[in-house]
């Protein structure tokens, strides 16, 4: 049997012959748990059919015939209100069951398999258009069936709003976060748009305060068999009328207000950015929905839609309870939101594909960095905020430069500029923004302790010394780059002349032998000999042996190194 990529119990345990069985066809009322189930001979057969479907390698077919008897099984529930449980079953398996057209490509891979006795070029092609466009029916099926879960199954609580919320991103972003700029996976453009369509119903809160309701026959009626891939093309403003929400997010719970919900929503809508301001048709379509749902949860504002509130304000105590400080009495939680929406993209920077990674460095970093703190009382939670920021970008920074620096000697020099204007963008915003802002962060904690009678030593030591190390660290990888290196030259002499500075770069250039690979460590230390000569060395000699010799003891080289002997023989 040809290897599919899905797993077989993947295939069948959100639709086998047990699980399914939960919330399945209307057919009796269960005598206990109050919803409709499925009687024995219907959960084995369709269990049986599927399972010789997979057996039979048939993987496309079987996956197809699963996605359609999930379908068949919501539309008869949903159909049928009677005995309907309130709640949907098995809410995240069923999810994550409508999920896989858009995360897997099972039947290409079969095409893939006999691809090899496809001789005609005509051929395959139109195989290939075949293939793309049943997978365009799957997943606008994926879609039609979720659309008719959020309108007729209230979620059974938060993690059930945000699995939906997530489904609608993710979705939307399939495809898109791969290794290679064309992915193998194709979602229709005005799938993504109907899909974010969705998300903004879903998201938007609704004016008045009301609280959760039980679906009721006069919901229900017209959502049977009738509805259509058609009908549901054509709605893409879905709203849901199961909840809304007064703005008070102490009195009335919801996901929006916790800061790890909208920092993992913001991610997944993030990822849509560089497809959707690239030249690819319907990216004109795709942005101005995108734009429009992720600025409004940046800005905590309204949606698009028609009487809906804006989104409910942060909670403090979430925001505490994140940061682990405690919160004076003038913090205002929604001073908060645009440092922490900001974080969530620079902790997504941190790992991802390089062209992605390099986009957002170029285009988003720097338009979307966030303003001078709030003139209100200076806070320790702010000062933290603040501190976790600075960390992230450096963080991001160095290991894009680092990675992007490893695989550029196994690539074309095609993204060698790219690589290079991506490394000026971030450079400039340490230059311009970060420095000043450790400068001024280490001033704020000096202000909080001498109000607080406490010493700022060791906090000084702690949070500001690992931000200089990282900008160190950075400003040496910058020594590397030929539009770069005089100033990366120029800052690295200045702190030479500096006594603080000074200790630090020494630091920086230890750890980045000892804890860094050896690529890292080699090229550390070629960017400081080709820059500076060795009667005027800008660090001592001894620092750089010293640290080598630590590091061939902890962790010599897996294979002889000629780059590695090269070193030793200079430095003796």
């Amino acid at each position: 049997m040809p290897s599919t990529g899905v797993p077989v119990p993947l295939l069948t345990a959100g639709v086998g012959t047990v699980t399914v069985a939960g919330f399945l066809r209307s057919v009796k009322k269960g005598p206990s748990d109050g919803y409709a189930s499925v009687s024995e001979s219907e959960q084995s057969g369709a269990g049986s059919n599927a399972a010789r479907n997979v057996r039979r390698g048939d993987s496309s077919s079987s996956f197809v015939a699963i996605l359609r008897e999930l379908h068949h099984l919501v539309v008869n529930a949903a159909s049928t209100p009677e005995g309907r449980s309130i709640h949907l079953p098995l809410h995240s398996m069923v999810l994550s069951t409508l999920l896989l057209p858009f995360i897997l490509n099972i039947s290409s891979q079969n095409l893939s398999f006999h691809q090899e006795k496809i001789s005609n070029d005509e051929v395959r092609r139109r195989l290939e258009a075949e293939r793309r466009k049943e997978a365009e029916n799957e997943q606008w099926l994926a879609v039609e069936t979720f659309q008719l879960i959020a309108k007729t199954w209230a979620p059974k609580d938060e993690r059930a709003e945000v699995e939906r919320w997530m489904w609608c991103s993710t979705a939307a972003g399939a495809g898109i976060w791969t290794e290679r700029r064309q992915s193998p996976l194709h979602v229709n453009g005005k799938l993504r748009v109907h899909l974010l369509g969705i998300l903004e119903g879903l998201l938007a809160p609704k004016s008045g305060a009301t609280t959760k309701s039980t679906p009721g026959p006069d919901r229900q009626g017209g959502l049977g068999l009738g509805i259509g891939l058609n009908s549901m093309r054509a709605d893409s403003n879905m709203s849901t009328p199961q909840r809304s929400r007064t703005l008070d997010p102490e009195a009335v719970s919801s996901p929006l207000t916790i800061p790890q919900v909208l920092q993992s929503l913001l991610q997944s809508l993030y990822r849509i950015f560089p497809l959707a301001n690239s030249n690819v048709p319907d990216a004109e379509n795709l942005r101005e929905p995108l734009n429009q749902i992720v600025v409004a949860l940046e800005k905590g504002t309204r949606s698009t839609l028609p009487n809906h509130s804006p989104h409910p304000p942060l909670s403090l105590k979430h925001i505490k309870d994140e940061f682990g400080i405690l919160a004076l009495p003038s913090d205002q939680a929604e001073d908060f939101r645009e440092i922490i929406c900001f974080e969530a993209l620079l902790k997504m920077l941190e790992v991802g594909e390089e062209s992605h990674r390099r986009w957002f460095f170029a285009n988003v970093v720097e338009t979307r960095w966030p303003m001078s703190r709030p003139t209100r009382q200076l806070s320790p939670l702010w000062v933290h905020t603040e501190n976790r920021k600075l960390h992230a970008f450096l963080r991001a920074s160095l290991s894009f430069i680092q990675t992007s620096f490893s695989s550029l000697k196994e690539d074309s020099d095609s993204n060698l500029l790219p690589f290079h204007n991506t490394c000026s963008a971030i450079f400039s915003i340490v230059r311009n923004r970060v420095i000043d802002a450790i400068a001024i962060l280490q001033g704020d904690i000096q202000d909080i302790h001498e109000q607080t009678s406490e010493s700022s030593a060791s906090v000084n030591e702690a949070v500001i010394g690992q931000l200089q190390e990282l900008v160190v660290k950075v400003t040496i990888e910058m020594l590397g780059l030929s539009g770069e290196a005089y100033r990366a030259q120029l800052m690295i002499e200045d702190w030479s002349r500096d006594a603080l500075w000074k200790d630090l770069f020494q630091a920086a250039i230890k750890a980045m032998i000892l804890d860094g690979s050896w690529e890292v460590a080699l090229r550390s230390i070629n960017h400081l000999t080709k820059t500076w000569p060795p009667e005027r060395p800008i660090i001592s000699p001894n620092i750089i042996i010293t640290s080598v010799f630590e590091h061939l003891t902890k962790s010599p080289p897996l294979l002889p190194s000629t780059d590695v002997t090269d070193l030793l023989r200079a430095l003796s």
